[in-house]
C-alpha cells in the first residue's frame, strides 16, 4: 500500500512539473487565433505628423492586406527616380495595401521631398513621415539596410520581414497579396 501511495505521489509531482514548464498552461489549453479576414492593422504603435502636418495613427492607415514601409532620401537619385513607381503602386494598390514612406531628410528638405512626391503623381494615400520620428524608431529600423532606398512589406503573417532592394514594386506586390 505504502508503495501505490508512493507512486500515485510522485506521479502527481511528475505532472505538476510538466504544466510549470509550460506556465501552468496545457497544450490543449491555448487558445487558438483563427482570423476570417486577410486584413490587419499595422502591429505597432506610432503617431507621426505626415509632410503637410496631418497626424498620422494606426487609425489613419486602416486594416489592409499588405503594409508596405519604404525609407528613401531626397538626394539619392535611385529613391526619386523609383517614385513615379511607387506612386503607380499605390494608385494600383491603395485598396489592399497600406503604404507608408519614410524620408530620411525630412527635417533638412521637406520642400524637396513635397516636391518630389507631388511631381511623380503620388496619391494621398501613399502616407509620408519623418524617418527620425520617435513613434516611427520600430519601423525604421525594420526597413534599415544601411542604404537607400530600401523596402520592407508587414504580412499578417510576417512581421519582421527581411528589407527587399531593387525589386518591381508591382511584381513583389502581386507575390505576396492573398
Amino acid at each position: 500500500m505504502k508503495c501505490l501511495l508512493l507512486i500515485a505521489v510522485l506521479f502527481l509531482f511528475a505532472s505538476c512539473g510538466k504544466e510549470a514548464e509550460n506556465g501552468g498552461i496545457t497544450p490543449q489549453a491555448k487558445p487558438e487565433i483563427v482570423s476570417e479576414s486577410s486584413y490587419f492593422m499595422l502591429p505597432y504603435e506610432f503617431s507621426a505628423t505626415d509632410l503637410y502636418g496631418n497626424t498620422v495613427t494606426q487609425e489613419t492607415l486602416g486594416e489592409k492586406q499588405v503594409f508596405f514601409v519604404h525609407l528613401w532620401a531626397t538626394w539619392c537619385g535611385p529613391c526619386v527616380r523609383g517614385m513615379p513607381d511607387l506612386a503607380e503602386a499605390a494608385q494600383t494598390y491603395g485598396d489592399s495595401v497600406g503604404f507608408l514612406g519614410l524620408v530620411s531628410d525630412y527635417d533638412s528638405n521637406l520642400d524637396g521631398a513635397i516636391s518630389i512626391i507631388e511631381s511623380a503623381g503620388m496619391p494621398d494615400s501613399f502616407i509620408m513621415i519623418d524617418a527620425n520620428e520617435p513613434s516611427a524608431a520600430h519601423l525604421r529600423e525594420m526597413v534599415r539596410t544601411g542604404f537607400v532606398p530600401a523596402t520592407v512589406l508587414i504580412t499578417i503573417d510576417n512581421l519582421s520581414p527581411e528589407p527587399l532592394t531593387g525589386r518591381n514594386y508591382a511584381e513583389l506586390l502581386d507575390e505576396v497579396l492573398p
